[in-house]
């Protein structure tokens, strides 16, 4: 409902059929200038920032996810891995597309109790958000691969992206990471 939001369909559909500008058009002449990512020099904290599905935990009956608290199992070495990076000074943060609330394959409260219970099973605290949308298409900043997750934390914590890793399993979770500015690791 703000105006000043621009939807993310609508930057998504500006990429595919952006025409760059020619000076036969017009223009005295066209300067093109590279993204420069800026950093906030006050944020200053560091996270360990993590994909749940298939990077800390794969469910029990086979699922792509969990829909049943009951049905989760963390992968190995997780927790280990995990106690690492909270010693190192790092913030343990988790990030999740969960479509499968908009297509009433579970409500968002049973999303945030498979959550609660990969937390609880993995014996540390991670913050976690996730986008509980639909796709397609795409209409949200906070699905993988838009950055509207990574941006809630880096607000939140005052995070410095060039500090912040990101582990994902899929190339959705490269890019997110990517237009985060947080460097990547694959879960595998």
């Amino acid at each position: 409902t703000d105006p000043g939001v621009v939807p993310a369909a609508v930057l998504y559909v500006y990429r595919k059929e952006y025409q760059p500008p020619t000076v036969d058009e017009g223009f005295a002449s066209v300067e093109t200038s590279k993204f420069v990512r800026v950093y906030d020099p006050t944020y200053t904290n560091k996270a360990l920032i993590l994909d749940y599905d298939g990077c800390l935990r794969e469910t029990i009956s086979g699922g792509k996810f969990p829909v049943d608290p009951a049905d989760v199992r963390i992968l190995p070495r997780r927790t280990e891995i995990l106690r690492e990076y909270e010693a190192k000074g790092y913030l343990l943060l988790g990030v999740s597309n969960q479509s499968g609330i908009a297509k009433g394959d579970l409500t968002e409260a049973t999303a945030r109790a498979c959550f609660d219970r990969t937390n609880e099973l993995l014996g540390v605290k991670i913050d976690y958000s996730y986008c509980p949308h639909r796709v397609p298409p795409i209409t949200c900043c906070c699905r993988k691969p838009g950055p509207g997750l990574g941006v809630q934390f880096i607000e939140k914590y005052k995070l410095d992206p060039r500090q912040c890793i990101f582990v994902g399993d899929m190339g959705t979770d490269k890019t997110f990471a990517a237009r985060c500015g947080f460097k990547f690791f694959d879960s595998g």
